[in-house]
């Protein structure tokens, strides 16, 4: 019998995750993408530091000598109540050529990454990552020494990455519209500012101008009442002066 190379990935902890349930607090999981395969943890409740004491998440290598050119997908998932919804809490992407042979393994951590510009993630992963080989009998369930937990999504993931992948969008867009209505806002208010400050001008001239006008006419009218009047006397007309 011939032997079989398999990846493990124990999931330690997580630390200071983003609060996703409403109440201040979040219910985690990890899911692990690897090669077509995924499996994930048991979901850690109501906690922003999630433990999973070690739990174990195997895969199939089906070439150890194109591991180093492919790629390990982790996600941390909130768990909504009653799933299967769920909410994104970060991801890690860790490349092939840093997967070590079991026994030189330690506990990594890794800064959780944000999924898109609107995504608000912070905290933290623990995880040990390593391969190691299995005798190709025990592939067909013999079971015997250590078995290792594996949970497989496959009768429900098409329906369930539908559901999932709306659930994810959600917030995003309705972030994005939010932002878009702000800057819509923001530019209204910007014009009707710019609209009030080109009008200031025009409605305190016109009292200006009124107020001129005003004076003028009344300077007009006094000088009328001032102005003196020509007064003609009349004479008694006689012959002898001419």
């Amino acid at each position: 019998m011939g032997k079989v190379r398999k990846l493990v990935v124990e999931v330690v902890a997580a630390h200071n995750l983003m609060p996703k349930d409403g109440q201040g607090s979040s219910s985690a999981f990890v899911e692990v993408d690897y090669d077509n395969q995924r499996s994930r943890t048991r979901t850690a409740e109501k906690t922003l530091n999630p433990v999973w004491n070690n739990e174990r998440l195997v895969f199939d290598v089906p070439n150890p000598m194109n591991l180093h050119n492919q790629v390990l997908q982790i996600y941390v998932w909130h768990e909504e109540n009653p799933p299967p919804g769920r909410k994104f809490l970060g991801k890690v992407k860790i490349h092939g050529s840093t997967i070590v042979k079991q026994g030189v393994d330690d506990v990594l951590k890794f800064n959780l990454e944000r999924r898109s510009i609107f995504s608000y993630i912070k905290g933290d992963i623990e995880l040990k990552i390593y391969t190691f080989d299995e005798e190709e009998k025990k592939k067909s369930g013999g079971g015997g020494g250590e078995k290792i937990q594996q949970i497989e999504w496959k009768e429900k993931e098409v329906k369930q990455e539908k559901q999932e992948t709306k659930e994810e969008e959600k917030p995003e867009k309705q972030e994005k519209a939010e932002k878009q209505e702000a800057t819509e806002k923001q530019e209204k208010a910007e014009k009707q500012e710019a609209t009030e400050n080109q009008e200031k001008p025009e409605k305190q001239e016109a009292p200006e101008k009124q107020e001129k006008a005003e004076k003028q006419e009344k300077a007009e009218k006094q000088e009328a009442t001032e102005k003196p009047v020509l007064e003609v006397k009349d004479e008694p007309f006689s012959f002898m002066d001419h």
